[in-house]
């Protein structure tokens, strides 16, 4: 969670808005937003 936190943090220093953060497998996906954790 702390690379999305920096993600979400330069975004704001660059002006663009990080909708949500997915990480995927090879055999299932999972959204951060969905999830609750952005």
């Amino acid at each position: 969670m702390e690379i999305t936190k920096r993600i979400q943090e330069a975004g704001i220093l660059l002006g663009i808005e990080i909708l949500d953060h997915i990480i995927v497998t090879p055999s299932t996906f999972l959204s951060l937003k969905e999830k609750g954790y952005m």
